[in-house]
């Protein structure tokens, strides 16, 4: 069944194919990921430009449309990776700038089976709120990408309260400029 997510139509077979790279995802251990554009001048979604592994990151990844649609979105999927990533449909504080700008992230995720879209509630993307995301990817999330000494208790410790700071700063973020879709 199609999903509603704002003003466009997310087609059930745009689904599928989410739900299939999800489980391509489970086999290959990559990220996937697909652009959400407008098919023509309709508001039904299609999904162009497919992507695995490294060229699914924001450095590698290419916007745009190939179609004469709208690019309105994102679609990734989110690996397990051990004792990195357990592969949720959360999205990342990375992924929430892509959100904003976009309008539309959707998240599979590889370990919880899920699917969420985050919608942004602000009708046009916001430059000031693009940069503020930006400055909270930095101050939280990039720290815990770094090494950390987690194999002392002092050093484990010091992790989880980043990673807590980050989660929670993360929350707030997804709550103030984001409507949640979970996809069945």
């Amino acid at each position: 069944m199609s999903t509603k997510l704002n003003s466009y139509i997310l087609p059930d077979k745009i689904i599928q194919k989410m739900r299939a790279d999800i489980e391509d995802t489970k086999k290959i251990g990559l990220e996937i990921g697909f652009n959400l554009c407008t098919k023509d001048t309709t508001d039904e979604l299609q999904d162009e430009r497919r992507c695995v592994g490294s060229s699914c990151s924001l450095k590698g990844w290419k916007p745009g449309c190939e179609s004469k649609g709208k690019h309105v979105g994102i679609f990734h999927t989110h690996p397990i990776i051990p004792k990195i990533s357990m592969g949720d449909s959360s999205p990342s504080m990375t992924d929430l700038i892509g959100a904003y700008q976009y309008g539309i992230m959707c998240v599979g995720g590889a370990g919880d089976n899920k699917i969420q879209c985050s919608i942004r509630k602000d009708k046009e993307a916001d430059i000031k709120t693009i940069r503020s995301i930006r400055a909270d990817v930095e101050m939280y999330e990039k720290p815990l990408k770094r090494k950390h000494h987690i194999t002392t208790r002092k050093g484990y410790d010091a992790y989880m309260v980043k990673h807590r700071d980050a989660q929670y700063v993360r929350n707030k973020l997804h709550e103030r400029l984001f409507n949640i879709i979970d996809i069945q």
